[in-house]
């Protein structure tokens, strides 16, 4: 995203001058208070913002402005929360999503696996705990092996020792399969905070505080 400015038809700012981008094989945290812009920011990324509010500034796929159709044929959202059939199974919600995105079902044993999903595919969701339900929710759109993920707000509702480890499993996957994750995250632990390889923060009013590796930030705050 290159100087972003996104206003509604009533003018009202919702982005000001945002600039970052998202390397393959790395997973960058995106954070700011209520307000900030970080969903906001999202929906530009994927295009599912109307043409008009985009007061300036551009959004690039290698070095090319993308439409919502280029932005679908290789990257998917994860929305905020679970929307799972409670009496479908893990792997069933799974293949059931990978039919019908066209996707292949011999993914759907591969994610699983990796999300470490396997020991309770064959559980309802009815009955699984709050960082599975997690897990099977990202796991509906890798199960389509996009390019691009965008997670909002993966780790809300989870403990501290749950949001770690879903950030080390994204982070895994990421640099195994040269995916491109970027998440919205609250109030991470220390150590989910340190699983990610680059840092977006915005303030109020839709403004960057800080932009770039997560090795810089202690030195650059200090």
């Amino acid at each position: 995203a290159s100087g972003l400015v996104i206003e509604t038809n009533a003018s009202a700012q919702l982005l000001r001058d945002v600039s970052c981008s998202f390397r393959p094989g790395e997973v960058s945290a995106v954070m700011g208070p209520s307000g900030a812009g970080k969903t906001t920011l999202f929906r530009a990324l994927s295009q599912r913002l109307p043409a008009a509010w985009f007061a300036a500034g551009k959004v690039v796929s290698n070095g090319h402005a993308i439409s919502l159709k280029d932005f679908r044929s290789f990257g998917t959202v994860a929305p905020q929360g679970d929307v799972l059939y409670e009496e479908l199974t893990p792997r069933e919600l799974l293949e059931l999503a990978a039919l019908m995105r066209g996707a292949s079902l011999e993914r759907v044993d591969t994610v699983l696996k990796s999300l470490e999903l396997d020991g309770c595919a064959d559980t309802p969701a009815s009955s699984i705990s709050g960082g599975q339900r997690r897990r099977t929710s990202l796991g509906l759109e890798l199960v389509v092996s996009p390019a691009v993920l965008l997670a909002d707000e993966p780790t809300s509702g989870l403990d501290s020792v749950s949001a770690t480890e879903l950030v080390k499993m994204v982070r895994m996957l990421a640099e195994t399969d040269r995916l491109t994750v970027a998440a919205v995250i609250h109030s991470p632990g220390p150590a989910a905070f340190a699983a990610f390889h680059d840092f977006v923060l915005l303030q109020t009013g839709g403004r960057p505080v800080y932009v770039g590796d997560m090795a810089n930030v202690e030195a650059y705050f200090a």
